[in-house]
């Protein structure tokens, strides 16, 4: 056999486009010609190969070149980067003071436990901040290096009565209470409203700044009002129930008939409940049920979803930013039923409503910068303001003070929702039993009304259009 001269005219290198992984490749090879490692070597090393090369592969190649002919052939791989991990909050308490829901062997539900509350002491480790990483660097086939993409840093949220330990990246509770987790992540400790049986007129509405607990039942026409969570152990009928927090319900809600929905139960992060019935439920988190749901009109942040066996969603308009799961929907009656996932309306209007917000702030912001620059051009010909001016100048800073620390937070609360808003494209109904005639499924602007009983399925997007499989 005879040496090649030309190899590089047999021989082609081919590099990925990530830079982190070469091929070798021939079109042909005659069999008189003969090659050896430092044949190859040189082609790579034209190529500017350096790093990464697999010398195993090239001595195959160099033994029986024949057997590669049209082919590409992997000489050498480089190391990918490994990225940071984004900073996290690491929490030191139960977060969630919930147990896991039970049937009893007669069917009923077990479902909170309401003497079951996470209190703290004063000066108790709430939690802490675990710094991002960096991530590892990689290289190239070429001997580059490729830079990995560090973690994501996080603002550390505090809410009512916690501080934070710059040196030590930790949060403790200024007072003892109950500690609380709202949707958007800030911790609060906060004392406790507490009534040991039914609502009455003994007690009247509540509007309390911490949470509340009520025993028993919550009648028509009261209002309850939390800025943290609501625990209820009874009942709610045509009630106003609105937390900041997260709400619990042991027995249910049932609102009346259905065309006098007059009440609301409305939560900041998750609601709790076995059964919904001729209600209005609103969540920016999740709403969990164990029962039914049915005749209501219930809208999620998160997903609706059961935690039992025994979940059904008859009647109403149910929306979900992510998935809506229970075990039937609709029923043998072809009940007008109608469950909507993706880009829910409720954060979209939320969203806006905090655009709206800034952009009063902002306005308001620019009123005080103008009214400031003619103080100042006041101060220059004066050379000192009067003690009125003095005064007002003082209380604009304050107030331009004021408004953009709003605004700042207000910003920082619309990032928050943009991580709710889901592609509608990944969310999806999941029907565990059956769903029956008379319902609507919409994902995003898409809609499919039932037409015939389907079992164990899940709608989604595929291809632009409603599926289930």
């Amino acid at each position: 056999m005879e040496n090649v001269n030309n190899l590089d005219k047999l021989m082609f290198v081919h590099v990925t486009k990530d830079r982190l992984e070469a091929y070798l490749s021939f079109s042909e090879f005659p069999e008189s010609l003969a090659i050896t490692k430092e044949d190859v070597m040189r082609v790579i090393d034209q190529a500017g190969i350096t790093y990464g090369i697999d010398d195993n592969k090239i001595d195959e190649i160099c033994q029986n070149p024949i057997l590669f002919v049209n082919k590409e052939i992997l000489i050498a791989k480089g190391k990918a980067p490994v990225e940071g991990e984004k900073a996290k909050i690491e929490y030191r308490f139960q977060k969630d003071n919930r147990k896991v829901v039970k049937e009893r062997e007669d069917g009923t539900v077990d479902f909170f436990n309401v003497d079951n509350v996470s209190n703290v002491v004063a000066g108790q480790l709430l939690a802490v901040k675990i710094p991002r990483t960096f991530g590892t660097d990689g290289i190239d086939v070429y001997g580059n290096p490729i830079s990995a993409k560090p973690g994501k840093d996080i603002k550390v949220k505090l809410g009512q009565n916690v501080y934070y330990d710059q040196e030590k990246e930790s949060i403790y509770a200024k007072v003892a209470g109950q500690v609380s987790v709202t949707d958007d992540g800030r911790i609060n400790v906060f004392d406790v409203f507490e009534v040991k049986g039914n609502l009455d007129l003994s007690v009247g509405n509540i509007d309390f700044v911490g949470n509340v607990v009520i025993r028993g039942d919550v009648p028509s026409g009261f209002k309850v009002r939390a800025k943290g969570d609501i625990t209820i152990g009874g009942l709610v009928e045509s009630a106003e129930v609105i937390a900041g927090g997260s709400i619990t319900i042991a027995k249910g809600i049932n609102m009346g008939i259905a065309e006098d929905k007059k009440g609301i139960v409305k939560a900041g992060g998750n609601i709790h409940v076995p059964f919904i019935m001729n209600a209005n439920v609103e969540a920016d988190g999740d709403v969990l049920f164990s029962k039914y749901i049915m005749h209501s009109n219930v809208t999620a942040g998160g997903k609706v979803e059961i935690v039992s066996n025994r979940g059904i969603i008859i009647g109403g308009v149910t929306q979900a930013n992510t998935y809506v799961k229970a075990r039937s929907i609709g029923n043998m009656t072809e009940t007008k039923t109608t469950i909507e996932v993706g880009a829910n309306p409720y954060i979209v209007n939320k969203y806006k409503s905090l655009q709206k917000e800034i952009g009063a702030l902002k306005a308001t912001i620019d009123k005080v910068m103008k009214a400031l620059n003619v103080i100042d051009q006041l101060e220059k010909r004066m050379g000192t303001l009067p003690d009125d001016k003095t005064k007002l100048k003082s209380q604009l800073l304050t107030t331009k003070m004021i408004s953009e620390n709003q605004v700042a937070e207000l910003q920082e609360e619309m990032e928050g929702l943009k991580e709710k808003l889901t592609d509608y494209r990944t969310s999806y109904v999941e029907v565990i039993e059956e769903i029956f005639p008379g319902t609507t499924i919409k994902i995003g602007p898409l809609k499919e009304t039932i037409t015939r009983n389907i079992r164990n399925t899940r709608f989604y997007i595929y291809d632009k259009v409603i599926t289930n499989g």
